[in-house]
């Protein structure tokens, strides 16, 4: 009898034992896919620990606007071309020279999870004229009162830059950079410059469309990522 109670209890031992390490299991792998949903260093671009070099120029947009991920590449543009029209009405910009040039930097950020950004954000364009290379100061994309770079949207910005006089003008590449560790997924980049109201004379246009689908990040509050777009522009604007 002795014997079959200290078989019994050695069974209920072993089951409670079991039981114990299997909650035990469950536990630890619900950990683990908890933090397996944690952003993460995502960075691939080698360019993770470089440092922004600027000079004591710097631009600062004229016009921001941001809107929804639904909209097509098109529909998305020509609601911003509608925007800065209203604005330089509104702005009474009705000066015409070739002095000053006005270009539109468009963003896209992806849809997967952590995709968006409270990070600084800034940008740098270089344009090709009939007188060489012209780099244009860096601008600041971000500002930390708005909801900017959020996951599937687009946010459009309006600058406008002096430039030595020339016949005509190229778009040449873009560059991004984020700055700290709230890491950033960009799936498009666009800059634009064509005719319009602000130019005494001038035809055509000259455009980057990229589709970089590339992570910035770093593993340091302070530390620099960055993207460009390689020599990508196209077209040519003509004064």
């Amino acid at each position: 009898m002795k014997t079959n109670i200290k078989i019994i209890a050695s069974g209920l031992l072993l089951m409670s034992l079991m039981m114990t390490s299997c909650q035990k299991e469950e536990h630890d792998n619900d950990i683990s896919v908890e933090e397996s949903l944690e952003e993460g260093f995502t960075s691939k671009t080698g360019h993770n620990d470089s440092e922004l070099v600027s000079s004591l120029e710097t631009l600062t947009p004229v016009l921001y606007k941001q809107y929804s991920g639904s909209l097509s590449r098109e529909d998305a543009e020509n609601s911003f071309l509608e925007d800065v029209h209203n604005f330089m009405i509104e702005e009474k910009s009705t000066s015409k020279s070739e002095a000053f040039i006005y270009f539109k930097v468009a963003i896209r950020t992806d849809t997967d999870p952590y995709s968006q950004t409270d990070g600084n954000v800034w940008g740098r364009i270089n344009f090709l004229t009939n007188n060489g290379d012209y780099q244009v100061p860096w601008f600041r994309l971000n500002d930390p009162s708005r909801n900017d770079f959020e996951n599937g949207s687009w946010d459009f910005f309006y600058l406008r830059v002096h430039i030595p006089r020339s016949d005509w003008i190229e778009v040449k590449n873009a560059t991004l950079a984020l700055q700290g560790t709230d890491g950033w997924n960009v799936k498009w980049f666009d800059v634009h410059l064509q005719d319009d109201s602000r130019y005494s004379r001038a035809s055509g246009r000259t455009d980057i469309y990229d589709n970089p689908e590339v992570w910035l990040d770093n593993t340091t509050n302070s530390g620099w990522d960055f993207y460009n777009t390689g020599n990508a522009g196209r077209g040519r604007l003509t004064f």
